[in-house]
């Protein structure tokens, strides 16, 4: 509706620019100075000196006449649909440029093209397996983690899903999306906001312009996912984990790889398979290690595939581990909880500049500060305190 409103002002304003006055000669003889302005029908518009316009058919001008305002009117319907398209051209790339991200320096960045999924195969090798994984994860395939699992565990964590389900309400369920929906609000919104904090004061340069550029598609598509309800408690407990992923999965790929590409080279200890020792034992055991990430960790092969020892040796209790911090996120114990940190999102979603915004980072900070050290996160204070 804008394009068709916009290119109708611009024919309006165009399609006499070039017109002058000439002298016409009607079938009578009499003889008038007028710009031609266009066709009506099969009458022509004439606007004479004082402003004034008139209306005469072709069949009231003389043979001259006539056959200049025919050439006249090829000649303003061929600028007229040179105009449309280029206002057409000009309107898609427009709309491609809305759809991408711009850089730091302002240009427009696109999303890498998606790399199609290439899913596991059983009787790989243990380096076959972890080259699969950070192959297929870099190109942004987060389903190669759950393809990479044995068929075991996948039905555990899908139970897991519906005993879950079963257990928190949808309104319970709901809220929390919602919320988790308002932190993503923030990282779109307040994008600018939050790369001038002061809490990223110690991040390099190079890495805020990294992530800057390449976290804006990630969030705008985790943002799509949350509107269209893919985590909403009726799709969840109504569909299969494993289907969920397979459909989620493909919307994130590009913006996930955009945003590993955006980081690569950044980190001294992102993953790389040349850099890996990666030593299979025999058939069933072997080792991985990374010595610049500190990874030394043991695999073995459980139902045709490949698991860390760390994941397999105390499978049961780690995913019961975890269903009790997801069911302690979603439950009504977190209540409370949940409203302190809604309060804060609010208020960084009603931020309008940096000082207000830091001045909601610094009561987090005062508040939430002994419990982050912990975890050894120690935060910036703004004004460098």
């Amino acid at each position: 509706m804008i394009f068709r409103r916009c290119a109708l002002i611009a024919l309006l304003l165009t399609s006499g620019a070039a017109a002058h006055a000439e002298t016409w000669t009607t079938l009578n003889g009499q003889q008038f100075e007028a710009k031609f302005r266009g066709m009506w029908g099969k009458a022509a518009i004439f606007e004479r000196s004082d402003g004034r316009r008139a209306a005469i058919t072709l069949l009231n001008m003389n043979a001259e006449s006539r056959i200049r305002l025919q050439k006249l009117t090829e000649e303003v319907d061929a600028k007229r649909m040179q105009r449309v398209e280029e206002l057409q051209q000009a309107a898609d790339a427009a709309a491609m440029a809305a759809t991408a991200e711009p850089n730091a320096d302002g240009t427009a960045s696109t999303l890498p093209p998606v790399v199609e999924y290439q899913p596991m195969t059983d009787g790989m090798d243990l380096k076959a397996t972890v080259a699969h994984l950070l192959d297929q994860s870099s190109s942004g395939h987060l389903r190669v983690y759950w393809d990479a699992l044995p068929a075991s565990y996948q039905r555990d964590i899908d139970q897991l899903r519906t005993d879950l389900a079963g257990k928190i309400p949808a309104s319970q369920w709901d809220a929390r999306i919602g919320l988790l929906t308002k932190v993503v609000r923030v990282l779109q919104e307040k994008q600018s906001l939050l790369m001038g904090s002061s809490m990223l004061a110690s991040f390099p340069a190079p890495m805020k312009d990294s992530l800057r550029d390449g976290i804006s598609p990630l969030v705008d598509q985790l943002a799509t996912i949350m509107q269209q309800e893919q985590l909403s408690h009726e799709k969840v407990s109504q569909t299969e984990l494993g289907a969920l992923i397979a459909e989620v999965s493909p919307e994130l790929a590009g913006p996930l790889r955009k945003l590993l590409e955006a980081t690569r080279g950044k980190s001294p200890i992102a993953p790389n398979i040349e850099r890996m020792q990666i030593e299979q034992t025999d058939d069933s055991h072997g080792t991985v290690q990374d010595p610049a990430a500190d990874y030394n960790n043991t695999w073995s092969k459980v139902e045709q595939r490949w698991v860390s020892d760390k994941i397999a040796d105390d499978w049961t209790n780690n995913l019961q581990a975890a269903g009790l911090q997801f069911e302690s996120f979603f439950g009504e114990q977190a209540n409370a909880q949940a409203a302190q940190i809604e309060t804060v999102v609010d208020g960084l979603l009603a931020a309008q500049d940096q000082q207000a915004f830091d001045a909601v980072i610094f009561q987090v900070v005062l508040q939430m500060g002994p419990m982050m050290k912990q975890f050894g996160i120690a935060p910036g204070m703004p004004g460098g305190m």
